[in-house]
């Protein structure tokens, strides 16, 4: 999912996936980030789904286990079950590893419901 994101929005934070092969490790500018917790973390600002401010419209959507994110300090560790799609004047884009493809799903709700009660919704706004 994070690599569907950073390819689709241009992200190169943390792990790349040019460094994923040999012949491609040195090519930074061809690599986009592969893991959810490096885009998170490098996102300006971060906060509870809920508390997204009214007016912004287009951002980034995580759901995360509870376990995986410290809400005091915003930093989200690299846990399991983590996931990020994008959010765009009220669509949220999703991409499904079992299918390989990005979809349009309907709202938040599966962002807010994806690891069970454990589950925490989070927006980040883009990162640079």
């Amino acid at each position: 999912c994070a690599h569907f994101v950073s390819h689709a929005l241009g992200f190169r934070y943390g792990k790349l996936c040019s460094s994923m092969t040999w012949e491609y490790r040195n090519r930074i500018s061809e690599g986009r980030t592969m893991v959810v917790n490096d885009l998170f973390n490098n996102c300006p600002t971060r906060g509870h789904w809920a508390g997204k401010p009214a007016g912004l419209t287009s951002c980034l959507i995580f759901a995360v286990h509870s376990s995986g994110v410290n809400t005091r300090t915003w930093h989200m560790d690299n846990i399991r079950r983590k996931h990020v799609g994008i959010h765009l004047n009220g669509d949220c884009y999703n991409y499904h590893n079992t299918t390989n493809e990005g979809v349009r799903v309907d709202g938040d709700a599966m962002f807010k419901n994806l690891y069970g009660k454990g589950t925490l919704a989070l927006y980040g706004t883009f990162p640079p």
